[in-house]
């Protein structure tokens, strides 16, 4: 594991001066713990002495090619559109989670966010963890980055130290565990279609379309169909009636038919009865 110097300051104000050509001021409190400590101290307008070092374990990974030697996440909902409702309940939190190189498969997207105007409860979590600087070329190997959340308006107030590796395709990441929960690494920004509508993007935003349920055959109907909007419902023919399943036709009982008809003889009857009685 590589070490640097580690410098302990009560500053609560510091400028983080990032691997990546992406340099933030920042404001936040130190912190130190498990799994590293970062402690920063600024010294006047132009020199910024940037001490971040400690990361346990982090450099002592030993993986034969993150590109192929890694641990798959398929969850839509750390995607940046996806807001979470209130009242807030079965939060993401990645503070048991991650230990290692991972790629993220979802629909939704495989590259974590960038984008630092994320509100609370986005990605599925209460705080959303976004990378503090750029992704890298393929020739750039693995690269040391952070990963940020921000809390009450406090820029990177969380912050993490992660590795990323472009894979000609796709990125993969080492990826470390939060301090506290509900925080969690935001990956994508697309969403599911809703329930009946289809995308070639895995079912996922863009370009979601109805599915026809009815011409695709998946509507399990006895005899006819009729498609909607996200939906579809089932029809009988003639003298067939629709069960309670919805989809099973039944033929109808010609006596119970006759006396579901029989107050409209009775009636018609009635109503005639004049005309035939008239001169």
């Amino acid at each position: 594991m590589s070490v640097g110097v580690s410098l302990l300051t009560s500053l609560g104000q510091t400028v983080l001066q990032s691997n990546s050509t992406d340099r933030r001021s920042l404001r936040l409190s130190p912190y130190c713990g498990p799994p590293f400590s970062v402690i920063m101290l600024t010294f006047g307008f132009s020199t910024t002495l940037a001490l971040l070092i400690t990361v346990a374990g982090m450099d002592t990974v030993v993986s034969n090619n993150p590109c192929t030697d890694y641990t798959e996440i398929d969850e839509p909902k750390r995607s940046t559109a996806y807001e979470v409702p209130p009242p807030y309940e079965n939060l993401l939190c990645d503070r048991d989670t991650f230990n290692g190189w991972y790629r993220f498969t979802s629909g939704a997207g495989g590259q974590l966010t960038t984008r630092t105007d994320l509100p609370e409860y986005r990605c599925g979590t209460h705080i959303p963890l976004y990378v503090n600087g750029t992704h890298p070329s393929v020739v750039e190997g693995a690269v040391d980055r952070y990963v940020c959340g921000d809390i009450l308006g406090i820029i990177c107030h969380k912050m993490y130290p992660i590795k990323i590796q472009n894979c000609s395709s796709y990125y993969v990441y080492y990826l470390t565990r939060t301090s506290g929960c509900s925080e969690a690494y935001c990956a994508g920004s697309e969403l599911a279609c809703l329930t009946g509508y289809v995308s070639p993007n895995m079912n996922f935003t863009p370009g979601c379309t109805d599915l026809d349920e009815c011409s695709a055959d998946m509507d399990g109907c006895d005899q006819g169909c009729i498609n909607t909007p996200g939906s579809y419902y089932c029809t009988c023919d003639d003298d067939y009636e629709l069960q309670p399943d919805g989809k099973t036709c039944k033929a109808q009982d010609p006596q119970s038919t006759a006396v579901r008809l029989l107050p409209i003889k009775i009636l018609l009857f009635t109503c005639l009865l004049p005309v035939l009685n008239s001169p």
